[in-house]
């Protein structure tokens, strides 16, 4: 018998024959891979708040191929399919285990379960009394013998209950027991499923005709009907060669650091945040690169923190805004670097302002939740480890929050990167308890930079050392945490040494320029004044930095006027990026925006302009509706709508770039486009090029 995931999963269920058994647990026995997967199994099985496989999307997996899996009616590849899914996602090995297990529960050899006890224990749950006539005892028979192995076998699945001399008294007992298990297994279950704040499943819909009706004029949004998922949303998955068809157990955690000074993490419930004001730490000079904003609910305007006022405190919302550089030194013997990126410095992954929340706590170092952006933590320490909560919200999920809790080795530095986007084929919904609806996906990158780091999310620790090692580990919302990946140095570009490959060195060293400047006014003028010049200035770079910053410091009514300005497209273009990025960053984002446009436009307007801030799926992008209705917007009334329309335009039909089109020209050069644009794709077809290659968002 060969050793994989499903004679795995029976030998630890004791589903096996006893000669299979056998076989099994001496090859787990040599395998140290084996055993390791065991006890990761056992890990995920328990572990608190791990979410379930998702529904569509990269990673879905369809539960009738989990029940033909563990009942053994699938073909070898959709079993090496399954298996190497599960291996490389704790999630989907938690299901696949944890279904194996209930199911050898319920058919598991049937239990003699004595006359009246079932009708007595659902009297009892009313309230009731019911007096059950007990059943005659059998005579055991004289001519049974049983043998010392079976007496013990016996003995062992009486769980210490004491052997009586009638039979029949024993076996009610037994009956029982099992009839209260079941009761409480029943109970737990429906506990869970009436727990609200788990995400509702999505159900499958037609997104891309949602799409397109979502943006058609004086139409409003039709409810979602049901469709089957696009090949975009399947989960594909290279298959390894294994030899003689054993599956290939892989490396899983590495153990916690030891040495001089190490410290455990704490098994510690994740309660809600304790934001009482209290001191923090201090900013570090940067006179360079550094603007960092304060404010708490009690003083919700922001506020510069400079060297002249350079405290913070916890319960406050700190934001280093975007291309810019914050360190702060933290009153318990931790750096917190705050680093504000743009793509023109950073192209991947998408960062922006760099954004937090302090918290007091006695338990841990330093707990914070990482809003967005990047954040570098050093331990200043030499001779003991420092533990950190870092909290993050998992926007799939409602009210669904994460953490990692962590052990910093003596002067190691970790560095933690936060981004999230809408999945392609997610459109708006003008109600956000609608059950299609699956919410943004957020991603959390972790790198130790130098020494050691343990990181503990749910009940798993994760060793990370820095390169060459196992520095890099990933979260995302869909796949939860994956196991820690080799690395063998660090870029320089990451840490800002050098510029990244396929970055513009002028506008690279342009943006610094306009960054340091922008330091060195905030000297002088107020920040609100400084950005508003920044904007009328005839610098490109200084226009797109303010409109970004705008985003940072969660300006949306100032922002989504920017949407209307006729003066500089540019300016327009770089605020459909930044609310792009901002309505992503959290569960409920775009529907702060959507109560704002509520306010300015009419109800389907509104609508259209939310819907035309997501993505098209790649089916949407292949039915020639979507480029009529999007042409069409061209010459919309509204210049939101119009600048939107042009904006996807572009990006889907790469071969229209050559048509010249600004949204806030006068009517006839936009009929002008117009018309160009309906020669391109006439009505009934696509554009001549392929819309949009595959992945891409």
């Amino acid at each position: 018998m060969r050793l994989t995931l499903r004679t795995l999963l029976a030998y630890l269920d004791d589903t096996l024959p006893p000669a299979e058994a056998k076989e099994i647990g001496a090859k787990v026995a040599e395998s140290e891979s084996a055993q390791e997967l065991i006890e990761r199994i056992k890990q995920v099985a328990r572990r608190r708040r791990i979410t379930t496989p998702p529904a569509a999307g990269p990673g879905k997996i369809d539960p009738n191929t989990i029940s033909e899996y563990i009942d053994n009616v699938v073909t070898p590849e959709q079993a090496a399919e399954v298996e190497q899914i599960c291996l490389a996602s704790d999630v989907h090995l938690a299901e696949v285990a944890s279904c194996h297990q209930l199911l050898t529960i319920i058919f598991s050899e049937p239990v003699d379960i004595p006359d009246g006890v079932a009708e007595r224990m659902i009297a009892l749950g009313k309230g009731k009394s019911v007096v059950v006539k007990p059943r005659k005892p059998t005579a055991p028979k004289s001519d049974t013998v049983v043998s010392a192995a079976d007496a013990e076998a016996d003995e062992t699945l009486r769980m210490g209950i004491p052997r009586k001399k009638q039979g029949g008294s024993t076996r009610w007992v037994l009956g029982a027991a099992v009839m209260a298990v079941c009761v409480l297994i029943g109970v737990a279950i429906v506990q869970i499923l009436n727990v609200p704040n788990l995400r509702p499943t999505p159900q499958k819909t037609n997104d891309d005709d949602e799409q397109i009706a979502a943006i058609t004029p004086q139409q409003p949004i039709p409810e979602p009907v049901k469709e089957k998922d696009d090949a975009a949303g399947k989960h594909v998955v290279k298959e390894e060669k294994k030899k003689d068809d054993e599956l290939k157990l892989p490396p899983l955690d590495l153990p916690e650091f030891g040495g001089k000074g190490d410290a455990k993490i704490p098994n510690e419930p994740l309660g809600e945040p304790d934001n009482t004001r209290s001191a923090a730490g201090q900013l570090v000079a940067d006179p360079k690169d550094g603007v960092l904003l304060k404010r708490s609910a009690k003083a919700p305007e922001w506020q510069r923190v400079s060297m002249k006022a350079p405290a913070v405190e916890t319960g406050q919302t700190l934001v280093s805004l975007p291309a810019t550089r914050s360190t702060i030194n933290l009153s318990r013997g931790l750096q917190l670097k705050m680093w504000g990126a743009v793509p023109e410095l950073q192209p991947a992954p998408p960062l922006y302002e760099s954004a937090v929340i302090l918290h007091a706590s006695e338990k841990f170092d330093l707990d914070f939740t990482l809003l967005r952006g990047r954040v570098i933590l050093v331990s200043t320490k030499a001779d003991k480890s420092m533990l950190v909560r870092m909290r993050f919200e998992n926007p799939m999920m409602i009210d669904g929050v994460e953490s990692f809790d962590m052990a910093l080795g003596p002067k190691a530095e970790v560095l933690f990167d936060r981004w999230s986007s809408f999945p392609r084929s997610e459109p708006f919904y003008r109600d956000p308890t609608n059950n299609n609806r699956v919410g943004p996906m957020a991603q959390v990158g972790a790198i130790a930079l130098s020494g050691n780091v343990t990181i503990k999310n749910g009940d798993v620790p994760r060793s990370l050392m820095s390169p060459p090692g196992a520095a890099l580990l990933l979260w995302s919302s869909n796949k939860g945490t994956a196991d820690p990946q080799s690395m063998q140095s660090i870029p320089d570009w990451l840490l800002g040494k050098a510029p990244a490959k396929g970055t513009d060195d002028k506008i690279a060293k342009e943006t610094n320029q306009v960054r340091q400047d922008m330091v060195a006014n905030l000297n002088s003028k107020n920040l609100d004044v400084l950005l508003a010049e920044m904007r009328e200035s005839n610098n490109p770079v200084a226009r797109r930095l303010s409109v970004l910053s705008l985003a940072g410091m969660d300006e949306l009514p100032s922002l989504l006027d920017l949407l209307e300005q006729d003066k500089q497209p540019d300016v327009r273009l770089t605020t459909i990026e930044a609310l792009r990025y901002w309505i992503a960053t959290s569960r409920n984002g775009e529907y702060k925006v959507y109560e704002i446009l509520k306010a300015k436009y009419k109800m389907s307007e509104a609508e259209t302009i939310m819907q035309l801030l997501h993505s098209f799926s790649e089916r949407a992008t292949q039915q020639p509706d979507t480029y009529e209705v999007l042409i069409d917007y061209l010459v919309h009334p509204v210049l939101p709508i119009r600048e939107l329309a042009a904006w996807h335009l572009y990006q889907m039909a790469p071969s229209g770039r050559n048509i010249p089109y600004s949204a806030s020209a006068d009517s006839v050069v936009r009929q002008r486009a117009h018309t160009a644009w309906r020669a391109l794709i006439p009505p009934g077809q696509l554009p001549a090029v392929t819309p949009m290659p595959k992945g891409k968002a």
